[in-house]
């Protein structure tokens, strides 16, 4: 009990990071069925992968800049929808994808003001415990588009459907892992909850110490509490 109760404090102190911090998964690919390698790395926010989903509903059309019609067309991410009203804390916080060895194919998304005619993203993805992602990724951009599908029965492993006009005849695909980059688990700033975690698993840690150096331990008895309650224990009928 006590070994479980280090692991969830642990887990806590990984994610006590600031609040826009992102984690980051990096695509290794396994194996190539058809077609050409694809890189991707995705940033989730530390929001989402603590509650285990991030979910992601979007379609920019960009805007050429007032003034600069000569300059690239501009969208926002996120932006606000229907109503009116902005996600300011979305699941995923960037990505970026490419088709290797090939010119274009190229695709990327970032916070804020990013340059692009048209892009379109669809996730819903699900982090089991030890932060292992499954679920569907969909993203087109104006000269590519990508899908990615993991499900809980393959994990960790997705296939991968990309490509664009004039690349990946039939469209490439490959199967691949999503690999948790450890670095983008930032360590907790001095004084943050962490540091208070920390010093309760050592406070914990003094007392089992304490306990044990007890004389009454050392002879193998009981401490008092339990020779308090010892009459309150069951007793199994299989005792001999």
């Amino acid at each position: 009990m006590f070994n479980a109760a280090v692991m969830s404090i642990g887990l806590a102190a990984l994610f006590v990071t600031q609040a826009d911090a992102a984690v980051i998964y990096n695509w290794r690919t396994e194996s190539i069925e058809r077609g050409v390698e694809m890189a991707g790395q995705i940033e989730f926010s530390e929001q989402a992968v603590r509650a285990r989903r991030a979910l992601s509903d979007f379609t920019g059309f960009g805007q050429p800049p007032a003034g600069s019609p000569d300059d690239w067309p501009r969208f926002f991410y996120p932006n606000g929808d229907g109503d009116g009203d902005v996600d300011l804390d979305p699941d995923i916080l960037g990505l970026s994808f490419s088709i290797l060895d090939i010119g274009g194919g190229t695709i990327s998304l970032d916070l804020g003001e990013n340059r692009g005619l048209f892009f379109e993203i669809f996730a819903n993805i699900a982090f089991d415990e030890g932060l292992t992602p499954s679920g569907s990724i969909a993203l087109r951009g104006e000269f590519s588009g990508f899908r990615l599908v993991g499900s809980t029965d393959s994990a960790p492993f997705w296939t991968a459907e990309y490509g664009s006009d004039g690349a990946c005849f039939q469209r490439c695909l490959s199967t691949g892992t999503w690999v948790l980059d450890p670095s983008s688990l930032d360590v907790a700033e001095p004084g943050s909850l962490a540091l208070v975690l920390t010093g309760i698993l050592g406070i914990g840690v003094l007392v089992g110490q304490s306990y044990t150096r007890m004389p009454w331990a050392a002879r193998g008895e009981k401490g008092w509490l339990s020779r308090r309650h010892a009459d309150l224990a069951p007793v199994s009928r299989w005792s001999p």
